[in-house]
């Protein structure tokens, strides 16, 4: 051990190396010691590195002095962080957009796999530009009727409500054509049945008429027949009398 001795008449004992204790300044400080340094006399240390206690630092106390790396959390650091968390001190939140519902990394919030359809970006919190959806926004929307000026919500709702739509007025024009197809059809038939309707009629008129001449002749030939017949009766009859 060094002794100086000043003209005030104080004494400072000490070794020269700092990381030395003992009377001789032989025996080496605990290496775990903080900036390895400890007691001239007792080599106790000042402070222990991380992760170290006791008066030598030669006890675990299982604590992170500077705190967990990210993804873990508890006093030692042994506990990743939990489902839908990632991050220092397990503070970020997954944003659940992960395809299948899956956990993100505890430690980057990434997907394991990839995103789940209308979403993007390394944290799979990014919605699909108006007009896109699907598997990395990759699909354009269909039908274009009228989507550069209109703003999506949410990608796939805004696609699936334009699909809708469509279908539904396709629905309502095959619907409306096949209504105007049966009217039409009942108009034909309609006017087909009075067409036949008045031929018929046309055809029963003219059988009359031929009946009506056959008959009349006959009728008229009786009667010439039978005028002689009473007026020779009748002057048979007045002959006679006389």
């Amino acid at each position: 051990m060094v002794t100086k001795k000043h003209n005030a008449g104080v004494i400072v004992l000490g070794c020269n190396e700092t990381d030395m204790y003992g009377s001789n300044c032989d025996i080496l400080c605990p290496t775990i010691c903080k900036y390895n340094t400890c007691h001239i006399q007792q080599g106790t240390c000042f402070g222990c590195q991380p992760g170290w206690t006791g008066l030598y630092c030669n006890t675990k106390h299982g604590h992170c002095d500077k705190g967990c790396d990210p993804g873990y959390t508890n006093r030692d650091c042994s506990i990743e962080c939990s489902s839908g968390y990632f991050g220092m001190k397990c503070r970020g939140r997954c944003s659940g957009n992960c395809i299948n519902n899956e956990a993100c990394d505890h430690i980057t919030g990434i997907c394991p796999r990839r995103c789940m359809d209308g979403y993007i970006g390394r944290h799979c919190n990014i919605s699909c530009q108006p007009g896109y959806f699907g598997t990395n926004c990759s699909f354009p929307c269909w039908p274009h009727y009228g989507l550069r000026n209109v703003e999506f919500t949410t990608d796939v709702s805004a696609c699936t409500f334009w699909i809708a739509a469509f279908s539904i007025s396709l629905v309502n024009n095959i619907i409306f054509l096949f209504a105007m197809f049966l009217s039409r059809r009942k108009e034909i038939v309609k006017l087909k049945s009075t067409t036949n309707e008045e031929n018929f009629s046309k055809r029963s008129g003219s059988k009359t008429e031929q009946t009506a001449t056959t008959v009349d002749p006959s009728h008229y030939q009786e009667l010439k027949v039978s005028q002689p017949e009473n007026t020779y009766q009748t002057y048979i009859s007045s002959d006679y009398h006389w």
